[in-house]
């Protein structure tokens, strides 16, 4: 039965990673899809680990596993920021430095340690290292998305809260591997305890197996079931996003009359804006402007002024007068320095091209 579970996590996991990008095209869903590759490698190599002889015969592989469960949580938490909107407050490539820097560390001792064994790895310092490190990430990036989680909880209106269900099971699915994480760290540490009895650890050892499979086809069975129940979690981060901006909480007076200003004298068109800049000509300090934006409409400065520049674009695109305007003179116009970050930001954030946007109005 264990066995067959494994078999049928690998190939769900695949053919849900080639069919979402066929769905629909989109930066969202070939994340998503780069996601379920990931899982199904993740689940190959468990398989293969624990029920063939590739363990002894090629001991180097034994720390894949370790580098793939560094690399899923960094994947999930990038994907699950842009559902809920929500800028990274750091380069997102600095994410992936545990997983790099770890996995450097794993690589050069297999490559460099003469005739490795599997007792050389499993049941040492550095695997319970590796274990650790593993475990340590995962929770750190659990409980950095739970409050994101909450708020878009309250933000989405009624007629979306359906689509949270997705980001719903994304975070238990986080959750659930954090688990198994803490469960093979607490295996790794009862075997040294009850080394002198191995009847416990035979008994212990098949539960370590189901722990992880039963809990991985789970979320896998119930993400299959979500996309053919509710497709348009395939429309990418644009819908999630029309849902967390359907419902805006008042504003303050101050921030009414910020906006009103920047809308009126479209100060989101200065290609060399930034935030500094934009207070002072708001007259008012940066760190009040960069407190309205975060504290009343839960943006960044660089999100709040690239979905401005995109609207403005939206309105360009749409007018049949600018038909004969260059993608470039479009970008230009609305704020952007280049065209291929416009091209970037505009497909991001309507899942369309800007020639693609532009058609449905002007009847190609």
């Amino acid at each position: 039965m264990t066995i067959a579970l494994f078999i049928w996590g690998i190939i769900q996991s695949v053919l849900v990673g080639i069919v979402i990008p066929l769905v629909k095209k989109g930066y969202g869903n070939y994340l998503l899809s780069f996601i379920f590759f990931v899982i199904s490698t993740n689940i190959t190599f468990q398989y293969v680990l624990r029920f063939t002889e590739v363990k002894f015969n090629t001991p180097q592989l034994l720390v894949v596993p370790d580098i793939l469960d560094l690399l899923l949580p960094t994947l999930l938490y990038i994907y699950l920021k842009k559902i809920f909107n929500k800028n990274l407050t750091i380069d997102y490539r600095i994410l992936f430095a545990p997983c790099l820097i770890w996995s450097l560390l794993l690589l050069g001792f297999v490559c460099f340690k003469n005739d490795l064994d599997f007792h050389d790895y499993i049941g040492t310092r550095l695997h319970k290292g590796s274990l650790i490190v593993v475990f340590g990430w995962k929770l750190i990036l659990l409980l950095k998305m739970l409050p994101d989680f909450r708020l878009a909880k309250t933000s989405f209106k009624n007629k979306y809260r359906k689509l949270l269900t997705w980001p719903k099971t994304l975070i238990i699915f986080l959750a659930v591997i954090t688990y198994i994480s803490f469960f093979n760290l607490l295996f790794s540490i009862l075997s040294e305890v009850l080394i002198t009895t191995k009847s416990s650890l035979m008994m212990i050892r098949p539960i370590t197996h189901l722990n992880y499979i039963i809990f991985t086809c789970f979320i896998l069975f119930i993400s299959s079931y979500l996309f053919i129940r509710y497709p348009r979690i395939l429309a990418g981060f644009p819908n999630f996003q029309t849902g967390l901006n359907a419902h805006n909480p008042p504003l303050s007076e101050e921030m009414s009359l910020v906006l009103e200003q920047i809308n009126e004298k479209k100060l989101y068109l200065d290609t060399e804006l930034n935030e500094h800049k934009l207070a002072q000509k708001l007259d008012i300090r940066p760190y009040l402007l960069s407190k309205f934006l975060n504290d009343e409409l839960g943006k960044s400065f660089s999100q709040f002024i690239k979905e401005k520049r995109i609207e403005e674009a939206k309105k360009l695109l749409q007018k049949s007068e600018n038909q004969n305007l260059t993608i470039f003179s479009i970008a230009i116009d609305s704020g952007f320095k280049s065209e291929s970050s416009f091209y970037a930001n505009f497909k991001e954030a309507t899942g369309m091209t800007p020639n693609q946007y532009k058609k449905q109005f002007l009847n190609y």
